[in-house]
């Protein structure tokens, strides 16, 4: 076997479920040397703490997880690029990191049966693993790769007018010259037992080098108003995505259907995939409203209803303290006064210069100008969990994720398929694993449900009804120096004046930005040498501004060092000079909160990497870690219905577990359940109302019920799936006809056919399976309760 197929990778130790998933960090060992690298939740599914023992009479002991019903065999992964200034170094870790990424998916790595160490295979399908170690999941043999940019223009303003500012979210090789895609479609498909027509690419390196050349085509002169969520959802999501706008009576008309995104769409996204949409971004989201108000985002100047000012007026006093309040409104838009408000003409704020930089037109809108112009964030929490969304004319329509349907009935693509990664601005100290956070060479990611569960989620994102700010100080949006502490490293963000970069050590400090820009939520160290912002840079070199008017060598070192910021100073501390030594990223508090709404679906990442030197190989390097973290977390679908345990039969043959579906009946005459199954009678029943309770707090935690896109928890339909002991059930590959229920199939425990766990890996070959035409239901959750010794879960 080649040397890299004998890499050995030992795990450390992780608190969850399955044995090796408490396993999360591992070392790579080979003969070539060592390093660090990530596993995770990719191991963790429906699985057993130990096996199941006896049930006890009456017990409320209960462990309930849920039934993998399907496995996925195809990914649809989109990633949404920024390509506005500043973004060259990042695109770049992104390339280098993109291989590994890709390799893990259609090459995955053997995990040991017997002791907590995992190798990597010399290839997708030669040899499979040595003895003892078995494929994480199989390798995908179908994945589309599309890149699209944030660049969505100003929108019909005066400023990012112009064509080249504006990609209308269409796949990158279909707008910039001499970028190859599959059969010119715009996208990438790895197809290597070539299925497709065309067939797709079976030639990893040749997939990863076209990928590479798109990501470097995507650039970093795009329009400054970046618009990521925008962008993936006009791409993947809007039912009638505008052709142009225009500005009729100061507001905004959307005109035409852009018929070639749809035809993209309709190539790249098939109705049964896995979809992972992955942002890459080191500014916060400025995805504009496309109708009222939304052109004031790229408007020069303020021109509505009478008004012609030369900046975008200010907001009444109120809004500084509440920008809520109904006194909170602009200056310049003439209106009735509100009660027990102050007239606009008497108000001091509306007398007051308002500063209005071009780069900071998003920022703290209502606040500022007494409007918001830009999209609200829920519209993209919804797009990705409810089967609606809103056309242009506001009725509710089919969501084109959900929109296909099988023949019975049942959504092509469950929501629980759809995940949302951000590779954004948020200090990888917020985000990492306590075992990772003071390892200087290390790093791991929490998911999405370890933030909500350790209480982290409130360091990240603030809460608009209370009115609280991130906890994180650093995620504060601000032009003035901040100050605070941050909540998990206890470190004090130190002043403008300090000239020490490292200070603190995940912001280097504050600086003067004089009102024109953000301070910085990370920087980290350039990847590759330092930038000399002497020589023509343009915006791109944060350490080489001056008055445009003024471009001296003398007027630019006067401006960087009254500047002061920890990005142009040395690592050894000093005055600023026109040398730039690291890279920055701002706050990124709306993609933070759509990252945060998307549930357990949803991934976050640090787009300022702990690790910038090395090999870009080493599993810690650049974005290793937050690729590595997506597989992570949907690596659950890609293993399908094999239980990483086997469950242990009671002395009578049954198993010791009541199988439980839930879903919502629309019948008025209540929860109808069918063939196989019977209405799981709370009542007086102690035993019942307890893994009522079980199964309903399971659905909150997976925001399947009690959040919009979902039903209410209180119109759940809980049926109790019955047990059959038909042998057709462990026998037959086919759908035996007339029968329903579940079944526990293990070959070992001469239960059922080896044909029924042959697509398992060969330590997973045992499922539940289930039979009957309806069975499970569309868009139901499975849940499987087992007595027994459980203490330590959560779900008790």
């Amino acid at each position: 076997m080649e040397a890299r197929a004998s890499e050995r990778i030992v795990l450390l130790a992780r608190a969850m479920r399955h044995p090796w998933s408490r396993l999360r960090r591992y070392s790579v060992r080979s003969q070539r040397g060592s390093a660090i690298a990530l596993l995770g939740s990719v191991l963790v599914s429906a699985c057993l703490e130990r096996p199941v023992a006896q049930p006890i009479p009456h017990t409320t002991n209960l462990f309930i997880d849920d039934v993998p019903t399907r496995r996925v065999n195809k990914i649809d992964l989109l990633f949404v690029i920024d390509n506005s200034q500043s973004m060259a170094d990042k695109q770049q870790m992104l390339k280098l990191a993109v291989p590994g990424f890709l390799e893990r998916l259609v090459n995955p790595s053997c995990v040991s049966v017997a002791e907590p160490s995992l190798q990597k295979p010399a290839a997708p399908r030669a040899p499979f693993c040595e003895p003892g170690f078995q494929r994480e999941f199989e390798p995908i043999e179908d994945i589309h790769v599309g890149i699209i940019s944030s660049s969505l223009g100003g929108p019909k303003g005066t400023l990012c007018a112009q064509e080249a500012f504006n990609d209308h979210a269409h796949l990158i090789p279909t707008v910039r010259p001499n970028v190859a895609s599959y059969a010119g479609l715009g996208f990438w498909a790895w197809d290597p037992k070539a299925r497709s027509a065309p067939p797709g690419e079976a030639d990893l390196s040749r997939l990863v080098s076209d990928f590479s050349q798109g990501v470097a085509s995507v650039g970093e002169t795009g329009c400054g108003f970046e618009a990521p969520l925008e962008a993936w959802y006009r791409f993947l999501i809007d039912p009638e995505p505008y052709q142009t706008l225009e500005v009729q009576a100061g507001k905004i008309v959307k005109l035409g259907i852009d018929e070639e995104l749809l035809a993209q769409r309709k190539a790249f996204l098939r109705p049964d995939s896995l979809v992972a949409i992955v942002m890459l971004t080191d500014e916060n989201d400025c995805s504009a409203l496309d109708e009222g108000l939304g052109w004031l985002v790229g408007a020069q100047s303020f021109q509505l209803e009478g008004a012609n000012v030369s900046k975008i007026p200010r907001g009444t006093t109120a809004c500084a303290s509440d920008p809520d309040s109904v006194c909170c409104r602009s200056c310049g838009l003439p209106a009735e006064t509100p009660a027990n408000c102050v007239p606009v003409a008497k108000d001091p704020a509306c007398q007051a210069e308002q500063k209005d930089p071009p780069n900071l037109r998003c920022f703290d809108q209502k606040r500022r100008f007494g409007l918001a112009f830009l999209q609200p964030t829920s519209r993209y929490v919804d797009a990705l969990k409810s089967p609606t969304v809103l056309n242009r004319a506001g009725a509710s329509v089919k969501n084109p994720l959900f929109a296909q349907v099988t023949a019975r009935g049942e959504p092509r693509r469950a929501r629980d398929v759809v995940f949302l990664a951000g590779i954004v601005g948020v200090p990888w100290q917020d985000l990492a694993t306590d075992e990772s956070l003071n390892q200087p060479d290390e790093l791991s990611y929490l998911s999405a449900a370890e933030l909500r569960d350790k209480g982290l989620w409130s360091n990240l994102v603030g809460d608009r009804e209370s009115g609280a700010r991130a906890r994180d100080p650093l995620l504060t949006e601000s032009i003035e120096p901040r100050s605070g502490t941050h909540p998990r490293t206890g470190e004090a963000l130190v002043s403008a004046d300090s000239l020490n970069p490292q200070a603190n050590s995940i912001n280097g400090h504050e600086y003067h930005s004089d009102g024109t820009d953000l301070q910085y939520a990370c920087v980290f160290n350039l990847p590759e040498k330092q930038r000399d912002c002497s020589v023509a840079q343009g915006a791109a070199c944060d350490c080489g501004q001056a008055p445009s008017n003024e471009r001296s060598s003398a007027a630019i070192l006067s401006t960087v060092q009254g500047e002061n910021r920890s990005l142009c100073q040395p690592e050894g501390g000093g005055p600023a000079q026109t040398t730039q030594f690291q890279a920055k990223a701002y706050p990124g508090g709306r993609l933070l909160e759509v990252l945060k709404g998307s549930g357990d679906s949803g991934v976050v990442a640090s787009i300022c990497p702990k690790v910038t030197s090395g090999q870009a190989t080493l599993p810690n390097y650049g974005y290793n870690p937050a690729l590595s973290a997506i597989v992570e977390r949907f690596g659950e679908k890609l293993r399908g219905q094999c239980l990483p345990r086997k469950l242990t039969l009671d002395p009578a043959g049954h198993l010791p577990c009541r199988v439980v579906e839930a879903s919502s009946d629309p019948a008025p005459t209540g929860c109808q359940c069918g063939p196989g199954r019977h209405v799981l009678n709370v009542g007086a029943n102690a035993q019942n109302r307890n893994l009522s309770n079980l199964v309903i707090a399971r659905l909150k935690k997976k925001e399947a019920c009690g959040v919009l896109g979902a039903p209410s928890c209180e119109s759940v339909c809980l049926c109790e799936v019955e047990e059959t002991r038909d042998p057709r059930c462990l026998s037959e590959t086919s759908q035996p006809e007339g029968l329903s229920g579940y079944c526990y199939v293990d070959p070992e425990k001469h239960l059922g056919s080896p044909a029924l766990v042959a697509q398992c890996p060969a330590n997973q070959r045992q499922v539940l399976r289930f039979v009957g035409e309806d069975l499970p239901k569309a868009e139901s959750n499975l849940f499987y309760a087992c007595a027994g010794d459980v203490a330590g879960h959560d779900d008790q």
